[in-house]
């Protein structure tokens, strides 16, 4: 994982180390640019305990493309993505994604230089918007009626329940 020493002591070189699950696999070594910060070259070292979820190829696909978008990229005034966010984003993947093996996140880019994380399922809807200052979430499930949205750290054990209906 990325931490804030890392980011202060290596400015050209950053690296996410994800860990915690119960097989055996590695990705190593893959890099990209990040629009935010010209000449930054953002590399991505994942250990794992076996193969890694089938939805992680793209999700970092995704990322990587999210991170090459420059100032301006919805025709309007949006900021690129933030590497803050980025880092973010992983150690969202880290602590909570990897652990579910069927999930289908969709991964889009915010306005304000953030990621947005969508989950859709069985009629139920989540969205975790990651910036460097927070993470929000807002889930709905049209057909029971429920909604609620927030910090994500108020509502970690139902953001936790919700993955867990939605990786089944």
């Amino acid at each position: 994982m990325i931490t804030a020493r890392d980011l202060r002591t290596d400015p050209v070189f950053r690296a996410s180390r994800i860990g915690a699950l119960q097989r055996e696999a590695t990705l190593t070594g893959r890099s990209f640019a990040v629009a935010s910060e010209p000449g930054l070259r953002l590399r991505l070292t994942v250990d794992a305990n076996g193969a890694l979820p089938k939805w992680v190829d793209s999700a970092l696909s995704a990322i990587e493309d999210i991170a090459q978008l420059s100032d301006g990229w919805d025709s309007y005034a949006a900021r690129p993505v933030s590497v803050d966010s980025i880092v973010r984003f992983f150690d969202v993947m880290n602590d909570l994604l990897l652990q579910f093996e069927r999930l289908q996140p969709n991964l889009v880019p915010t306005a304000a230089g953030g990621i947005q994380v969508e989950f859709h399922s069985h009629g139920e809807e989540m969205e975790l918007s990651i910036t460097p200052e927070k993470m929000t979430v807002f889930y709905e499930d049209e057909d029971r009626g429920v909604s609620w949205e927030g910090d994500f750290n108020d509502h970690r054990v139902e953001v936790h329940e919700v993955l867990e209906r939605m990786a089944k």
